[in-house]
């Protein structure tokens, strides 16, 4: 008795495993101007220590009052990693916040780079740095 073997099911599967981490991860360039930076200066109203990214919600005072935005971070595992423990911005901490501007135009911006009215870098990543 001879048993033949499909190569179908395994190529299939192995296209399946190489395709979930790619859209599991999104690039920064498919959302963000990766070209440009902004800085945004606000209060912090929220922390959000969530997966897949760490989310600041600020309040930003502009021409036609406050405005809400929203400044997305790295997997808060890679942050705690790194040494960060999240108490270092906290709700009611002015801070300003260096990053990648939404393509949309909507009040988000990739969080590059984070200082306190001190001048104390609380929060920085490399621009090599994948998310």
């Amino acid at each position: 008795m001879i048993t033949r073997i499909s190569a179908v099911p395994a190529v299939a599967a192995a296209a399946m495993l190489v395709a979930a981490p790619a859209h599991a991860h999104h690039a920064l360039a498919v959302q963000y101007h990766v070209d440009r930076e902004i800085t945004v200066d606000g209060v912090v109203e929220r922390l959000m220590l969530g997966n897949p990214h760490v989310r600041i919600q600020l309040r930003v005072q502009g021409a036609n009052g406050g405005e809400s935005w929203i400044a997305e971070g790295r997997p808060h595992t890679a942050l705690l990693r790194n040494g960060w423990t999240g108490s270092e911005i906290e709700p009611g901490t002015r801070v300003t916040i260096v990053g990648h501007p939404a393509k949309d135009g909507s009040s988000i911006v990739v969080l590059r780079r984070a200082y306190l009215p001190d001048g104390r870098e609380v929060w920085g990543t490399r621009a090599d740095d994948s998310r």
